[in-house]
């Protein structure tokens, strides 16, 4: 504002031609900083959970008939081979960016669904989605 004032701009189009002609060099020249070295301080991300990492994560908890209610869907749990029922355990639901649907009861993916509940055929496993600490849903 004092730049501006000093220069007597009054107009948004003045103060605009005025930013984009002199200030933004004047800023760049004062403020620029060498890098204290080369190359870049990026590396390529190795993992395979991604999917479970940008998606929204839910708690909830199994009904009796070995399903979990989700945003008016009722997603229907396959026998698993670790587990007779997970009746009453928590377990997390994972929104994922395209929409489709993940459970997890700890690290075991218990089965992926479309965004209307119906379950997907399994793919190849990946690691569950990694809750915040102390958030649930």
């Amino acid at each position: 504002m004092a730049e501006l004032r000093s220069r007597q701009i009054t107009t948004l189009e003045a103060a605009n031609r005025f930013l984009a002609s002199q200030w933004l060099g004047l800023h760049n020249r004062k403020f620029t900083v060498a890098a204290p070295q080369s190359g870049t301080a990026f590396v390529p991300y190795r993992g395979t959970e991604l999917d479970e990492i940008f998606s929204l994560q839910h708690e909830r908890v199994v009904g009796n008939d070995n399903t979990v209610r989700f945003e008016n869907l009722r997603l229907q749990i396959e026998a698993q081979p670790f587990r007779y029922s997970l009746a009453r355990c928590r377990v997390r639901v994972c929104r994922h960016l395209e929409g489709t649907l993940s459970l997890y009861y700890g690290q075991h993916r218990l089965g992926r669904y479309d965004a209307a509940g119906a379950l997907l055929p399994a793919k190849r496993a990946s690691p569950a989605c990694r809750p915040s600490a102390g958030k649930s849903a």
